[in-house]
C-alpha cells in the first residue's frame, strides 16, 4: 500500500508518510493506539511524525515521557509492552502471534 488513508491520530508513521507499506503492521499500530485510548482515556499524540513533540519523546525514549500523561496512568510492564507494539519501525513492530503469546 501506498495511500494514506484514516485518521491522523491513529496512523503509523509510515502511513502518515505516504510511503510504501504493508496493512497489516500499519493495523496492529492502530491497535496499540485503541489499546492507549482504552487504557488511559486519551490518545498519545497528535499523529506520529517529527511536527508533535509527544510523539518525539516517544521515538527518543526521552524519560521526560513517563511523567506526561497518558503514560502516568499506566504501569511500566504495560508500557514496555505497548512500545513493542508501537514500535517506529514496522518490521520490529510486534504481530498478532506474538501479542497473543
Amino acid at each position: 500500500m501506498n495511500k494514506r488513508c484514516g485518521t491522523p491520530q491513529y496512523l503509523a508513521p509510515e502511513v502518515l508518510l505516504g510511503v510504501y507499506h504493508y496493512a497489516i503492521p500499519a493495523e496492529m499500530w492502530s491497535c496499540g493506539i485503541v489499546l492507549v485510548a482504552m487504557l488511559c482515556g486519551e490518545l498519545p499524540w497528535a499523529e506520529a511524525s517529527s511536527e508533535s513533540s509527544d510523539w518525539n519523546l516517544w521515538l527518543d525514549k526521552n524519560p521526560e515521557l513517563e511523567s506526561k500523561t497518558p503514560w502516568t496512568k499506566i504501569d511500566l510492564e504495560t508500557l514496555a509492552f505497548i512500545r513493542k507494539i508501537l514500535h517506529h519501525k514496522p518490521s520490529k513492530r510486534y504481530n498478532i502471534e506474538q501479542i497473543l503469546e
